[in-house]
């Protein structure tokens, strides 16, 4: 009968703290945490990775108070031996073919029918095609290295977006108009945060949540048999609950997965996100909702959500604030990571991922003042540049109406300054490398406030001077009528 063991067949990407990059087992990813540097793969296998690990963590090394979390986190190593010893008393889960119990799958689809699809219904993403962003169909001749297929399945539960799809055939028809296939996964148009230390070993006990329900972790479930959403039955389950309802069909051999049954799984409840350690939330007119990406905007401009969010703080990052400032710590090169897609809630599309680093210092987690400095620093940035473009806006208009008695139209006004200055890129390019550092114990305000001013008034002059050669005469006059406007001022 084909085997393939994640407990013995190495397929965790790693790379180690000398540089060296390998696979290791599930096993040994916890016996060698403490010379492993981070998880490597693709940005979505290392998030399915580390919420598999994080559960396994949470399980065999629960922390029942912030005491208890620092005896953990000084005894790391025995820590993460449970971990390993948990791994190896429990290899039936562990088998991504098993005929009875395999990995995050359901047996049972083994005795269904299904009809093969043309690759494309694998991913809808408007652009490119992600492999680990299947969506539901029965796909004959993957060929998919035993490895990757099973780093795939937790990116798929993770980050899989929905849409109408193959019916589960465990669950009972309603009828073509009520049934719905597939949801949203719990990551699925959003991302995911989790503290980097200098080692595994620090990140999984960074990470660990001190007082959590645990709840039931994924290889402990029972398969979907209802469309109805289920609510979290605690940590364990948000890291690793089968989103998708999945088998796969391995070669003889065991070494590939030759073809998959995907269907709909067990969807969260619309709060369980919310409650989630690792994906950030933001506060909307109609409540909180999980926060999202904008291709536009850098990460340190979403630094005071991520790490000094009042109302609703990211559980991680509070948690790690109560520990800086209860125990003497060294977390000075400690990272906020994340990792996640953007695209249309309850569309079968994303249109990126992104995968980025934040670092932020000791002072932000044990000082309100500071937190406080760090939204007003990006509050001031956000108000210079919508100053800034409201004075590209105000050149453009003059540029255009050019003497002309009846003012030109906004649509038009608008597309100039769009053209001149697209996004303001040339005023956030010029902050962006002190404003990655706007979250560390270094960052001066005062300094910052004087860089804004500069980058305005650099971004302002590029935009003009985009004009074509012939307007030349126009951008002399006009600045000379701004000179003139403030001297009189």
């Amino acid at each position: 009968m084909p085997s393939f063991r994640l407990d013995k067949e190495p397929w965790i990407p790693v790379v180690r703290r000398d540089g060296r990059a390998e696979l290791v087992t599930l096993r040994r990813v916890f016996s060698d945490a403490t010379a492993i540097a981070r998880i490597g793969g693709s940005p979505l296998e290392v998030t399915g990775i580390m919420r598999l690990l994080q559960a396994i963590v949470q399980i065999s090394c629960p922390a029942g108070s912030l005491d208890a979390w620092h005896r953990t986190w000084t005894d790391r190593t025995s820590a993460l031996d449970r971990a390993a010893a948990y791994v190896g008393d429990n290899v039936e889960f562990w088998d991504l073919y098993s005929s009875d119990k395999p990995f995050l799958q359901c047996s049972e689809l083994g005795d269904q029918e299904g009809s093969p699809l043309d690759p494309d219904f694998l991913d809808r993403s408007k652009s490119g095609r992600d492999p680990h962003i299947d969506h539901s169909a029965y796909y004959e001749s993957l060929h998919l290295p035993s490895d990757q297929a099973a780093r795939a399945i937790l990116a798929l539960n993770l980050f899989c977006v929905g849409g109408m799809g193959t019916p589960n055939p465990l669950i009972p028809r309603r009828g073509k108009d009520l049934d719905k296939f597939s949801s949203d996964s719990i990551a699925a148009q959003s991302c995911v945060c989790f503290v980097e230390g200098t080692s595994l070993s620090e990140t999984l006990v960074l990470n660990l949540i001190a007082g959590a329900q645990l709840g039931t972790p994924g290889w402990l479930q029972e398969t979907a048999r209802t469309r109805d959403r289920l609510p979290s039955s605690g940590l364990a389950d948000n890291y690793t609950r089968p989103q998708r309802t999945v088998l796969l069909f391995p070669s003889d051999d065991g070494r590939k997965c030759t073809s998959a049954f995907i269907t709909s799984g067990a969807p969260f409840d619309s709060g369980d996100s919310e409650e989630d350690p690792m994906i950030p939330q933001a506060k909307g007119t109609k409540g909180y909702y999980a926060f999202q990406l904008d291709s536009g905007v850098a990460l340190w401009r979403s630094a005071n959500v991520l790490l000094a969010n009042e109302e609703k703080p990211l559980r991680i990052i509070d948690q790690i604030g109560r520990i800086s400032r209860r125990y003497d710590i060294d977390l000075s090169e400690v990272t906020l990571r994340l990792i996640g897609i953007r695209g249309k809630r309850g569309k079968a599309k994303h249109y990126f991922w992104r995968d980025e680093s934040l670092s932020f210092g000791q002072s932000l987690l044990r000082d309100q003042e500071r937190a406080a400095d760090l939204r007003r620093a990006i509050t001031n940035a956000q108000d210079e540049a919508s100053r800034t473009r409201n004075r590209i806006d105000s050149f453009a208009a003059r540029y255009l109406q050019n003497g002309a008695e009846a003012k030109p139209d906004k649509a038009d006004v608008g597309r100039l300054a769009d053209e001149l200055s697209p996004d303001l890129q040339d005023y956030w390019s010029m902050l962006a490398p002190m404003g990655e550092r706007i979250a560390c114990d270094d960052f001066d305000e005062a300094r910052w406030v004087e860089l804004l001013k500069t980058a305005s008034d650099t971004a302002f002059r590029r935009a003009i001077d985009r004009l074509p050669p012939d307007a030349r005469r126009f951008r002399a006059e006009y600045s000379r009528t701004q000179t003139k406007e403030k001297a009189t001022v």
